[in-house]
């Protein structure tokens, strides 16, 4: 059974499956796709520095094995495809990655606004194209209370922020798809139950 066969297979559970949504960051409109199980326990967003990245079987897989840990997922595009047909000249720039940053933000900021996600704690999970990105929002959105990056961080030590408090876990070399999306989704699932559990949660 190959990666795309598996995910169809486990989202028969879920209570919303693949339904494509608009975000709107600033004057762009990004595309994302939400998934989520009948009583999430959190949201993780998956941001892609991309315009297609929700549609790829391996970013569609990690949904689903998320999801099938009662965590509602958003994969979230973050470039139109015009921008992503230049991405490659400028993503190493600081306009790149405030980019990135604003997008990503956007993203997070839409999720109070979407009835199926208000509420609930928020993971970040990224590869390392958007992980700079994600430790920013990490320290500016105290609803995020987890972040993951698969392939760890950018090879820019120098530039990571010295005082990130949002407990974060580094998938380091190349994982197996399947090992790598389960565990994120135990460290996600890990990290939401510990929110609601401490009194700190949404609504507290």
């Amino acid at each position: 059974m190959d990666l795309v066969e598996h995910a169809s297979e486990l989202s028969r559970s879920q209570h919303v499956v693949g339904e494509e949504r608009v975000i709107f960051a600033g004057d762009t409109q990004i595309e994302a796709t939400l998934s989520a199980p009948l009583r999430p326990r959190g949201v993780v967003v998956i941001l892609h520095a991309s315009s297609t990245g929700r549609f790829e079987p391996r970013n569609l897989f990690a949904a689903q094995v998320l999801d099938q840990g009662d965590l509602a997922t958003v994969q979230v595009d973050l470039l139109t495809p015009a921008e992503e047909a230049t991405w490659s000249a400028i993503r190493d720039t600081a306009a790149a990655h405030e980019l990135l940053v604003a997008r990503s933000m956007g993203a997070v900021r839409w999720l109070e606004k979407e009835p199926m996600t208000a509420g609930l704690p928020i993971g970040l999970f990224t590869s390392t194209s958007e992980a700079l990105a994600a430790v920013v929002v990490a320290m500016r959105e105290p609803r995020v209370v987890a972040l993951v990056s698969q392939g760890g961080y950018p090879n820019c030590p120098d530039e990571l922020p010295s005082n990130l408090q949002t407990p974060t876990l580094l998938i380091i070399g190349h994982e197996e798809q399947a090992r790598a999306a389960d565990l994120a989704a135990a460290f996600f699932a890990r990290r939401f139950v510990n929110q609601w559990a401490s009194g700190t949660g949404p609504g507290a």
